[in-house]
């Protein structure tokens, strides 16, 4: 394999390797990424919106979760939207990682999650789930409604596993 070749493969390796991160979630070192709530909305010539939709992430079946961690520093709204939450409202054991769209009166917030019982069998809950409220705009100003404009906003949910 010559030189050029090598580099070749070593830009391609990174570049999935970098691709997989992103698409697996950045949770924190020692959390396992578990799921992901998303929205997005799209217009021709009128505002894009996300009018905070409630969203439910089905966690595994049967994860067991180490509430001995506690999320700070985490980010709940950009743009031109306002945050509606901190992070004491995150439950322990759990971090979730937002983004959006930004830029110009573009904006996007994530509400706080609440953790559900999806499954059970008498006493014993079989799955969980998070349910989070994702909110997305691309500003109603008539120059932001001109032609087609998008909006769209994330949650990863990350998870520190009881062992």
């Amino acid at each position: 394999m010559t030189v050029v070749h090598k580099m070749c493969l070593a830009i391609l390796v990174a570049s999935l390797s970098a691709n997989y991160s992103f698409a697996s979630g950045q949770c924190p070192a020692g959390l396992k990424f578990v799921g992901q709530a998303y929205k997005e909305d799209s217009k021709v010539n009128a505002e894009a919106k996300v009018p905070a939709v409630e969203v439910l992430v089905k966690l595994p079946p049967g994860l067991k979760v180490n509430k001995n961690y506690r999320q700070s520093g985490g980010k709940w709204a950009g743009g031109s939207a306002s945050a509606t939450m901190t992070d004491g409202n995150v439950p322990n054991g759990f971090a979730i990682i937002a983004s959006g769209t930004e830029g110009g009166e573009k904006g996007w917030s994530v509400g706080a999650p609440d953790v559900v019982v999806i499954d059970e069998d008498g006493d014993t809950i079989l799955q969980r789930g998070v349910k989070i409220r994702l909110y997305c705009h691309t500003g109603s100003g008539e120059v932001t409604k001109l032609g087609h404009v998008s909006c769209n906003v994330k949650a990863d949910i990350c998870v520190l596993e009881k062992r």
